[in-house]
Formats: structure tokens, sequence, C-alpha cells
């Protein structure tokens, strides 16, 4: 016999504004936070999923300004996701721009229920056609990432990843 675990996950599609500062940044982050936690407070949900680069606009401008918006994995972002996961018992999987030892790179960051890391991936395949620019200011991730919750195992991607 084999047996399905079952984990809730609410999908969130978010509408990001145009942001030129470090300030609106963290005014839009805790923005969608506090939308979240008006869903939380009334659906029972296991793992939130948010979309690439969901904490910044996609913008060839704000990619030229990336040292403004990317943080390291313990940045304020990081802290104001934990404190969602440790409010509502809930892990989340959001996309940020991610920097470490001076380079940067779209990421999927993984936070348990108690707002701890589990894990994160990097984008491997940036974009460059189009209105695409991310070749030019992101690094390409080089690894695959992985976690489990609830006794399911989930596997990360991100947008143009799907491509390879």
């Amino acid at each position: 016999m084999t047996l399905m675990a079952n984990v809730r996950v609410l999908m969130a599609q978010v509408s990001i504004p145009a942001m030129s500062s470090k300030q609106q940044q963290l005014t839009h982050v805790d923005d969608m936070l506090a939308k979240l936690d008006g869903v939380l407070a009334e659906q029972a949900v296991d793992l939130v999923l948010m979309p690439e680069l969901a904490c910044m606009q996609y913008s060839t401008e704000n990619f030229a300004n990336i040292q403004t918006f990317a943080e390291p994995l313990d940045g304020d972002i990081c802290l104001s996701y934990a404190a969602l996961c440790r409010r509502h018992q809930v892990a989340v999987c959001f996309g940020m721009a991610r920097v470490e030892d001076g380079h940067y790179f779209i990421s999927q960051v993984v936070l348990d229920k108690q707002g701890d890391y589990l894990c994160h991936y990097d984008k491997v395949h940036t974009a460059e056609y189009g209105d695409s620019s991310e070749a030019r200011f992101f690094s390409r991730g080089n690894h695959l990432a992985s976690f489990e919750l609830d006794g399911v195992k989930f596997g990360l991607a991100i947008c143009y990843d799907l491509r390879f």
C-alpha cells in the first residue's frame, strides 16, 4: 500500500509596483506579507509559493541598480518572511535578488514552518532576449535544490530554467 501525503499549497501571484529605493522595496514586501497574513488567517495552508523576484520589480532599470535591492540570506526580506512562517506555521518559497560574495543571483528561498532556512535555488539559465536582461546583471546558479515538507519532496526551478 502506498500512502499519499497531503500538502495544502497556496500559490500567490503578486502585483509589484515600480520602485527605486530600498525603502520602497521593503514597503512592497510588508504590503505583500500583510495580504498573505489576511489569507492565511482564514485558510489552513502548509506551503506558500511566491513567484520569481516577488520582492522587486522586474525591469532592466532595477537590474542595473541591483546592489540596492539584493540581500543576503540573512537580510531583512528573509527575516520578514521568517516572521510570517512563525505567525502562521506555514512554509514559504519566495523569489528574491540575492547577493553572495559580490555576485547577484535570482533565487528562490525556502523557509520551514518555524521560519528556519531549508534551501535556496539560484536560477541556472538567466534570460537574455526581448525585454529580459538577466544575464547582464545576474550570475548563473550552479546547483540544484530540493526540500521535504510533511513527507513530500519538492524540487525547485525558476521560469526560463524550465526550457532546458
